[in-house]
């Protein structure tokens, strides 16, 4: 369970991430290179032999029509009793150009740029996305009886989302967002994240009432040879605490430094502190602001929100000067002019 990549691997989320709108030229070194990232082999050169082909980009599925005729359609990435996977790429919204009213030069006709599947962002986006994932469904529909219905269905728009459903039965009757509804979608630069990181919003997600609190209270007497209750044996169950052991003793052997909240605790230090101790990319903190998705609501009131001065408790404990009977408000717009 390194966190180590190869430096090959580490501008792979930047560099894709300004790719768009061209499925058919990017999809396969995509998919691809996202396997090197996430430490996975490489899809297989396909075969001659289709029954061969267990784990390929292109896979070839057969559509029988109800006038007797059949149409061969090519899965974008399968693996056999695991996923089927339908690649898209949409673009990044442009930015509105507003020439000046009275401009000596006049201004030079708008570039036409390719919008790809849809533009990101928007109910046509949306859209194409629930589409797709009708698309690889009916993909696994034709596959042939004998491999049966793929547990996960994979939606790619490609260098910006992954989208994952499952149906566990193998019935292929109910393919549901996984794991939830609302984190069902990961957005490419959130793979930056760390592994330790990425497990605790797994596990919060997966068990809503799940607080880091309990989580590393039932790690401190791991580490101190402690009895656990039976409420404790629930945290380390839910939690995989064991695993988040593992992965602090993997990062106190590199010699990183652990912040639960690096945005509010050390924004800038942090940083500093990764680059020199030469971690990878995802290793850093997100930049402050950058939203966190999963986050438990228990931690959502960390830092301060609301401006130094408070308004509103100021209105509420004096409406009137105690001195002259006058408005508050009157009697401190007098005070401020001074």
């Amino acid at each position: 369970m390194s966190n180590i990549r190869s430096k090959e691997t580490e501008g792979f989320i930047h560099r894709w991430r300004q790719s768009s709108a061209s499925e058919r030229a990017n999809y396969a070194p995509f998919l691809s290179e996202l396997c090197d990232f996430l430490d996975l082999p490489r899809p297989d050169p396909s075969q001659a032999d289709e029954d061969a082909n267990t784990y390929v980009i292109d896979k070839a599925v057969v559509f029988q029509n109800l006038d007797g005729s059949s149409t061969t359609n090519f899965i974008d990435f399968h693996k056999r009793n695991c996923f089927v996977l339908e690649a898209k790429q949409g673009s990044n919204p442009q930015p509105e150009q507003n020439g000046l009213p009275f401009a000596l030069v006049p201004p030079q006709a708008p570039r036409r740029k390719k919008r790809g599947t849809a533009v990101r962002g928007t109910h046509g986006w949306d859209a194409a996305m629930l589409g797709a994932r009708g698309q690889a469904e009916r993909y696994a529909k034709a596959l042939p009886a004998s491999e049966g219905w793929p547990p996960f269905l994979i939606v790619v728009d490609v260098g910006h989302s992954i989208e994952l459903f499952a149906d566990f039965s193998l019935t292929g009757k109910a393919y549901l967002p996984f794991p939830g509804p609302r984190n069902f979608r990961i957005l490419l630069h959130e793979l930056e994240q760390s592994e330790m990181d990425a497990h605790r919003k797994r596990q919060q997600a997966l068990a809503p009432w799940l607080t880091l609190t309990e989580m590393y209270n039932v790690l401190e007497k791991l580490k101190s040879n402690e009895e656990l209750t039976a409420e404790e044996r629930a945290t380390y169950d839910a939690g995989l605490v064991g695993i988040l052991r593992e992965l602090h003793e993997e990062q106190d052997a590199a010699g990183a430094i652990r912040w639960l909240r690096p945005e509010f605790q050390a924004p800038n230090e942090l940083a500093v502190q990764a680059a020199f101790a030469g971690l990878a990319p995802w290793e850093q903190p997100p930049p402050r602001g950058a939203s966190s998705p999963g986050r438990s609501p228990s931690l959502s009131r960390s830092g301060p929100s609301r401006a130094p001065f408070e308004r509103r408790p100021c209105r509420r404990s004096s409406r009137s000067h105690p001195d002259s009977g006058r408005p508050a408000g009157r009697a401190w717009r007098k005070f401020s002019r001074r």
